[in-house]
Formats: C-alpha cells, sequence, structure tokens
C-alpha cells in the first residue's frame, strides 16, 4: 500500500541546485524565502565564476591613482628630510603609466569576457525580504 503525502515545504537561504524547470514544477509545494543579501540562494559555480569576472573588470585606476597621490602627499609632509616636488610627482606619472600599459588592457579583457549562464536556482517559488530603506519588503 503506496500512501500519499501532502506535504508543503517552506525553506530559508535553500542554495541554488535545481534547474529552472526542475524548480518551476516544485511552485506548488515548496517556498523558498530569500533574506535581503544571503549569498546562499544565489551561490553556484557559474555565479562564482562571473563574481570573479565582474571582480576583475572593475576598473579601480583611478581610485588607485588618487591613494598614490595622497600618499605621497602625506610622504612628502611628514618626511624629516623634504623631498621635492618634482621627484613625487616623477614618481606618480611612472606608475600612472606603468597602470595604463600594463593593468588597463587587463581590465578591459576581463569586461568583455564571456559570462557563464547561471544554471542552477532555489527549489520552488521564491520569496525575497529585503531592506527597502523604510522596513522589510517582500517580493515574490
Amino acid at each position: 500500500d503506496e500512501k500519499a503525502v501532502d506535504a508543503n515545504v517552506v525553506g530559508f537561504g535553500c542554495p541554488a541546485l535545481l534547474s529552472k524547470e526542475l524548480s518551476e514544477s516544485a511552485n506548488s509545494f515548496v517556498t523558498t524565502i530569500i533574506s535581503d543579501s544571503d549569498m546562499i540562494p544565489r551561490l553556484s559555480g557559474p555565479s562564482l565564476v562571473n563574481a570573479v569576472f565582474d571582480i576583475m573588470s572593475f576598473d579601480w585606476i583611478e581610485k588607485g591613482l588618487t591613494d598614490l597621490h595622497d600618499g605621497l602627499k602625506m610622504l612628502r609632509e611628514k618626511m624629516l628630510v623634504k623631498i621635492p616636488l618634482e621627484q613625487v610627482e616623477s614618481v606618480y606619472e611612472y606608475i600612472k603609466q606603468l597602470l595604463e600599459k600594463h593593468i588597463r588592457t587587463e581590465i578591459e579583457q576581463m569586461g568583455t569576457a564571456p559570462r557563464e549562464d547561471v544554471v542552477l536556482i532555489p527549489p520552488g517559488r521564491c520569496t525575497h525580504f529585503y531592506r527597502d530603506g523604510n522596513g522589510v519588503t517582500g517580493q515574490q
């Protein structure tokens, strides 16, 4: 004798482990709750690869040059022996040229690298709760 089981499931932060078709087939009895910035429901091999490409394609050169400029300025002001301004500017320009020549092309290549298709998603119907600045809001 086989008995049918009528069950409903609520999962909290379930990992992305099903195909879209399999996940949709569970919509009638599985609800996955995703909390704001919880990364587990979004985590899969392809999403990690895409994240690496996105991070590596971030153009940080201008921000890095600003930090370098501020650091050289502070170094020049705090040193007991005064460093001529021309030497400080020379170091800045040298590093700027190196970054432009060797790093910028790498950043641009990462920006155009093909991204992976994200093929795994959490099971069932997903309800996403997130902070909206005034409180917590939900969306299916």
